[in-house]
This record gives structure tokens, C-alpha cells and sequence, in this order.
């Protein structure tokens, strides 16, 4: 993080920075932090959390920012790719702003190109389940529905009452057949 030649550590150069946006600091919140790298050594991190009252300046950058963005992904696909300082000067950006915008753009088409693949993959899995449901719908010929191997404690009395029933049937009517 860059620090100003005033100030002495890089949290009163993120204060100078609300200070010279305007932004009341009622409700800001400054913090430090000690984190490991991955080789051991520490690194601090410096973290503004502003209590904003007043959004207008935010939502005005967040319009030019999408503005700019649009824009510039319209003219990289149309061909006509105008120069850094030209576009910096049509949408009146510091050099940080349009890199912010330039690599906005190019994380959001890699993105786009690495999840490709994947979603080629699932629409295909889509459309041989669609076609499978077509050839069903189309089949003339109804299949019986496959019975769960599981049986449920009132379905199975059910069943041996239904035995029952059958069983006494059959032997009411052995009975009537010899008698006869």
C-alpha cells in the first residue's frame, strides 16, 4: 500500500483519502492486521470500513464505472479498439481506473471461457434426459411401473389378508366340491 509523504503510516493515508472524497467519517472504522504468507513472513494488511452516510459520490463512480465497462467491452468485440489515453479521456479515468475496468473485463471473458467446457457438458446431459423423456412420451405402448423392493408393514397385512381371503376361498370351495 502507498503511504503520502505526511502521513505516517498508510491507515492516516486511507483517512486523507475519505477526507479529500468528503466523506463524513462518523462511522469509520480503521483496522491493521498481521497475516502469514505462505513462506512465514508477515504481512500487514491495512482495512477502511466507512460509515457512509451519503451514497451519492459511490453510485455516481458505480455509473461510470459500468459505463466504462460496457463500453469498452463493446469496442474490443467490435474490432475497433480505441487507445488507452483516448478512452481515459472520453470517460475522464486515472490510468489505475482503466486497468480496474480493463481487468474487470478480462477476469469476467476468462471466467467465461473456463466454465465453458462444464456447461457444454451439463446442457448435453440436459438433452440426452430430454430426449429420453420425448421417446417415452412417444413409446405407444404403457410399461408397468417397477414395485419398490421395500414393502411398507400395512401393505404387507394387505397382502396376507388378501392370502387369507384367497386361501379360505379356495377351501370353501374345495369344501362345497366334495360335499357336492
Amino acid at each position: 500500500m502507498q503511504s503520502c509523504k505526511q502521513c505516517a503510516h498508510p491507515h492516516e493515508f486511507l483517512r486523507a483519502i475519505v477526507r479529500a472524497a468528503g466523506i463524513p467519517q462518523s462511522g469509520t472504522e480503521h483496522r491493521v492486521r498481521l497475516s502469514q504468507r505462505g513462506d512465514g513472513r508477515a504481512v500487514r494488511t491495512y482495512q477502511a470500513r466507512l460509515g457512509v452516510v451519503d451514497d451519492a459520490p459511490l453510485r455516481a463512480y458505480a455509473a461510470v464505472f459500468g459505463r466504462t465497462l460496457r463500453s469498452l467491452h463493446a469496442s474490443r468485440h467490435s474490432g475497433n479498439v480505441r487507445p488507452k489515453p483516448d478512452f481515459m479521456r472520453a470517460f475522464g479515468l486515472t490510468s489505475r481506473q482503466y486497468n480496474a475496468v480493463k481487468f474487470s473485463i478480462d477476469g469476467m471473458e476468462s471466467s467465461i471461457v473456463e466454465l465453458r467446457p462444464g456447461r457444454i457438458a451439463d446442457l448435453r446431459h440436459r438433452i440426452k434426459a430430454a430426449d429420453k423423456k420425448l421417446a417415452k412420451l412417444h413409446d405407444a405402448t404403457p410399461q408397468k411401473t417397477k414395485k419398490s423392493g421395500r414393502s411398507t408393514a400395512s401393505h404387507r397385512r394387505c397382502e396376507s389378508r388378501g392370502a387369507q381371503t384367497e386361501r379360505s376361498g379356495a377351501l370353501a370351495l374345495s369344501v362345497e366340491l366334495q360335499s357336492a
